[in-house]
């Protein structure tokens, strides 16, 4: 840990290995998986996980939102397959100058693809139904027209079609996943019947792998679940430590405030800790306050007054701190399930939003 300035995340490769063989353990042997990369790798750094299972045969494609994203990929040499779940219809060019393949979800994001591709024959696509997260996609009543607009062209080869479920992961959702799957089955019964070959396809989700893995879809897309994250309570490994170091320490009088607004006053002659992160690190301002605390071995810290841009201030009143000592802002999914609990949202908002001057360290 010497030499990191002020707040590191560390990501155990180790734990993301093994938590891939769980998954790949949940599906049919003759099954592969897309790993969702986008978002820098839901905050674990999207170059060092793509490389980290460049060679990995189950993973059959990576998956990102942005062309932007595809074409970092690229660029860090990424050979595998990656499907850019949210293309931008009017920069089609750089999706072929860098081979990726785009998702098509609508029969206008079909013909500006169809268009821009001119002369090139069987371009990998990928196409996304809308069978009730409603966000994008292929209605029912608009495969005929997909079916028309194929059968005119010959410039795009569709590799798999796929839906989202919005509610796989909890068991209260369960009859409207089984819907979507009906929906789903019934609008590729509709496409295939008009093809001459037979495309992929996929459903599940990471909280779909866990609660439907007897799915025989070819492919299975597996994001939030590799860092750690179970909707079943599976015995996944952690992969993040987010880490930091006391910058200052201070003793502060009874009646004496703390950070902006006066927000706390000590209410007797306290320890006070400035620490190496805040809000602009990633540590959201509501955890200001006793709202979170970072952790000195078995002690718990709390945060004191309004969390600042670049530091915070924690009671360390009860414990022995040296200036540069290390602290633990959070170590285990589950420390990340608890402050997304905390701040009313779910674990993948707090990993995208850890930001990109906090480094990452692979160990």
């Amino acid at each position: 840990m010497a030499g990191f300035r002020d707040s590191i995340v560390e990501i155990s490769e180790a734990a993301l290995l093994k938590n891939l063989e769980h998954f790949k353990g949940l599906i049919h042997k003759s099954s592969h998986l897309i790993l969702v990369l986008k978002a820098n790798s839901y905050g674990a750094g999207a170059i060092p996980v793509a490389r980290l299972f460049e060679n990995e045969e189950r993973v059959e494609y990576y998956a990102v939102a942005s062309i932007d994203e595809g074409i970092e990929l690229r660029k860090a040499q990424i050979k595998k397959p990656i499907i850019i779940l949210s293309p931008d219809a009017d920069r089609f060019k750089e999706v072929l100058l860098n081979k990726l393949q785009p998702v098509i979800t609508s029969p206008s994001n079909l013909k500006s693809c169809i268009r821009q591709l001119g002369s090139i024959t069987n371009y990998p696509v990928h196409l996304n139904f809308d069978t009730g997260m409603h966000r994008v996609g292929f209605r029912s009543n608009e495969v005929n027209a997909l079916i028309q607009l194929l059968h005119a062209t010959n410039c795009i080869k569709i590799e798999t079609v796929f839906s989202h479920y919005s509610g796989s992961g909890s068991a209260k959702f369960d009859a409207f996943t089984m819907e979507q799957a009906e929906e789903f089955n019934t609008m590729f019964s509709e496409l295939t019947a008009h093809l001459d070959y037979q495309p992929k396809t996929h459903l599940n989700n990471s909280g779909g792998l866990e609660r439907f893995n007897n799915d025989m879809n070819a492919l299975h897309r597996l994001g939030i679940g590799l860092y750690g994250h179970s909707v079943e309570k599976s015995a996944l490994q952690n992969v993040f430590a987010w880490k930091t170091k006391v910058a200052h320490i201070q003793w502060v009088e009874k009646g004496e405030s703390v950070s902006y607004n006066r927000s706390w006053i000590a209410p007797k002659r306290s320890k006070i800790a400035t620490v190496f992160v805040g809000y602009a690190d990633g540590l959201n301002r509501r955890l200001s306050n006793g709202k979170w605390h970072l952790k000195s071995g078995n002690h718990a810290l709390p945060i004191v007054g309004d969390i600042c841009m670049d530091l915070c201030m924690v009671d360390a009143t009860t414990v022995e701190l040296e200036v540069g000592q290390e602290l633990i802002i959070l170590n285990t999914a589950k420390d990340i399930e608890n402050m997304a609990e905390t701040l009313g949202t779910i674990s993948y908002e707090i990993q995208t939003s850890i930001s990109s001057r906090v480094e990452r360290s692979y160990v």
